[in-house]
């Protein structure tokens, strides 16, 4: 009963730090919107939406996806102008252009994964979004694409200015290295215990992996709201790799420590077993020649 309503009391209520951004969010969201219509651009929804598709709890990833957003907007701004500009009043020319293009927005959005996969996608149809809302009236194409635009770019800093506000340390470099030192020093430990002291009920574990695999991101985060990390990208990305490869070759040595054990346990059973075998076949053999013996006498009796 009691696990029952832990779980229910930790899906119903959140933490403080998330409330708080959910608050942050949807006032920069409504600031947003209020000041798209202010500049009357003629779909003020895209800064809104902008608003909470680039919001992030963590700061790097909210610039690393607002640059991919913005990257992609003005590429699929740009590529629906062009496509517009060309065959104005050709439809099969206009067709078949504009299909190779989403055939190669599609293809590097397979290709690669992450944020440039996803400015890929978001090229591909923010100029579909350009250019065929215009298919009556060409001229209106770069209107279009400059409101698309202007409305990305007010929503991009109305949620960057969101998301520094509610950074906790603008420190990143150490925030990574202490999350390494910690990780790090907790895996040294548990490797150690492994190898001192297995316990077959370990074995198979992998307690550090989805740590791991967090602070891969993290590092990736760090180098987007520092950019002089990027001198040492190669050392930072390869410390996830390296923790991983430590608790692999822990647990490879742990598993051949305990097929050694096992097998040494076997081979030390082994000759008791002989031997209990072999003592009851001696004594079957007695048994079998006092009544042979037996048999005998009373037969010749």
């Amino acid at each position: 009963m009691n696990v029952e309503h832990n779980v229910q009391h930790d899906y119903i209520f959140t933490s403080t730090s998330d409330i708080a951004f959910a608050l942050r969010t949807t006032l920069a969201g409504m600031a947003s919107l209020f000041a798209a219509m202010w500049l009357q651009l003629d779909v003020p929804r895209w800064a809104i939406w902008t608003v909470f598709i680039v919001s992030l709890p963590a700061r790097g990833n909210a610039l690393r996806k607002t640059v991919a957003r913005m990257v992609g907007t003005i590429v699929g701004c740009i590529a629906g102008v062009i496509a517009v500009a060309i065959f104005p009043q050709d439809r099969i020319g206009f067709y078949g252009v504009f299909s190779v293009w989403l055939g190669a927005c599609a293809y590097w959005a397979t290709l690669r994964r992450g944020y440039i996969s996803y400015a890929a996608s978001l090229a591909a149809f923010t100029s579909a979004i350009v250019a065929t809302n215009v298919s009556s009236t060409p001229g209106e194409v770069w209107d279009v694409a400059m409101h698309r635009g202007s409305a990305t770019l007010l929503g991009i800093i109305f949620a960057l200015f969101a998301s520094n506000l509610g950074a906790g340390s603008d420190d990143a470099p150490r925030d990574l290295a202490n999350r390494i030192c910690r990780l790090a020093a907790d895996l040294l430990s548990w490797s150690a215990r492994q190898i001192e002291s297995p316990g077959p009920s370990e074995l198979a574990d992998a307690p550090f992996t989805s740590n791991i695999l967090g602070l891969d991101e993290a590092c990736t985060n760090a180098i987007a709201e520092r950019p002089a990390l990027a001198w040492v990208k190669r050392w930072i990305l390869g410390a996830p790799i390296a923790l991983l490869s430590l608790q692999s070759a822990v647990l490879s040595i742990r598993e051949a420590t305990d097929y050694w054990l096992s097998r040494k346990s076997a081979s030390t059973s082994t000759p008791m077993i002989k031997t209990e075998k072999d003592e009851t076949a001696n004594g079957d053999r007695t048994v079998n020649q006092t009544a042979t013996k037996e048999n005998y006498a009373s037969t010749k009796l």
